[in-house]
């Protein structure tokens, strides 16, 4: 049963198309009008080379998926948790509140709401509310100064701090420059708990299907990801990913991943690849210009499955936005608030 959240999404959704149809009736009936042509002809392709597969095949799984698409013509609801309030998301603060970016590099949302409130609630324990503003203990430059403020010792962080700027420490000017920030707190009324945000967003489903799916194998890769990447080479093999997927087809039994795993690496092993072969110093640099490189070729992001859904090879999932396109999340309400 829809939430009243997934409702108000889905009105908006349409008031957002009709305003469209108001606007400009008539490139809005031409543009419907060519979507439409495109996708029937898609669609009657896929169904037939659907009935010329035998058994469950890539080509049936393809065409599954765009059926229960739709049934979901409207974007989807997903959340994203934060301790910052915004109205919109800005792609120079990623990395700034995921950490590691497992998943890749880019703005992180969950379908799952639950998911996105355990970042936010997460995340914001790591900060203080001080005058009404948000005070990262991070910044501070002293290792014991900044342990002591992580555990709210506001009072014997000062005495600390104090300690070493009088001290004969080769970094007492840094425990100075800390005791200047600390008095500055304790003047503001002291380090105060932080709730954070939940950000309630739309993203078109038409993004999604542009996804890498980092779960999937590469002959199941959405087929608007596997156009994008045919001429990336395989780092493993030095066939280009569209190089495997014309082999599959003309030989079947290539379409066995545990007789040849080469010819089905997944959406992980594809990004992973591409960012090792992009790599200049680091992982996190790879990452970037994996990201980047993929955003170039069309690709939004990617989508892969959450926590909850890992283990069960299905279910909810999360999504990374690569940089460029955060202008696809369209943030509807912020802690139970609509914005305008």
């Amino acid at each position: 049963m829809p939430s009243l959240a997934d409702i108000y999404s889905t009105i908006d959704s349409y008031k957002r198309k009709l305003g469209d149809v108001v606007g400009n009736p008539i490139g809005s009936l031409q543009q419907a009008y060519g979507n439409a042509n495109d996708k029937a002809r898609d669609f009657n392709d896929l169904t037939y080379q659907a009935s010329q597969e035998k058994g469950y095949g890539p080509k049936k799984q393809e065409l599954a998926q765009q059926l229960a698409a739709g049934y979901s013509p409207t974007g989807m609801t997903v959340w994203h948790g934060s301790p910052y309030k915004f109205k919109a998301f800005d792609a120079s603060k990623i990395g700034t509140g995921e950490g590691a970016q497992a998943f890749g590099h880019g703005i992180y949302v969950a379908e799952n709401p639950n998911v996105a409130k355990k970042y936010k609630e997460d995340l914001s324990n790591d900060v203080f509310n001080v005058g009404g503003e948000i005070f990262d203990p991070f910044t501070l430059k002293h290792r014991n100064i900044r342990a002591l403020v992580n555990r709210g010792n506001l009072d014997e962080a000062i005495k600390k701090a104090t300690e070493i700027t009088y001290s004969n420490s080769p970094v007492s000017h840094l425990a100075a420059e800390d005791l200047s920030v600390l008095k500055n707190v304790k003047k503001k009324g002291g380090l105060q708990p932080h709730e954070g945000s939940l950000y309630q967003i739309d993203l078109p489903d038409k993004h999604i299907d542009k996804m890498l799916d980092w779960d999937k194998t590469l002959i199941n890769q959405p087929k608007k990801v596997q156009e994008a990447i045919k001429d990336i080479p395989h780092e493993q093999t030095g066939f280009t990913y569209g190089d495997i997927i014309d082999s599959i087809k003309a030989a079947p039994h290539l379409n066995n991943p545990d007789d040849y795993p080469w010819a089905h690496p997944t959406g992980q092993e594809i990004y992973k690849n591409l960012g090792q072969s992009m790599m200049v110093g680091n992982k996190a640099k790879g990452q970037v210009e994996a990201s980047k490189a993929l955003s170039d070729l069309g690709i939004p992001g990617i989508k892969y499955l959450d926590e909850q859904s890992r283990d069960a090879g299905e279910g909810t999932r999360n999504f990374v936005i690569f940089p460029g396109h955060e202008d696809k999340l369209n943030i509807q309400d912020m802690n139970g608030n609509p914005l305008q």
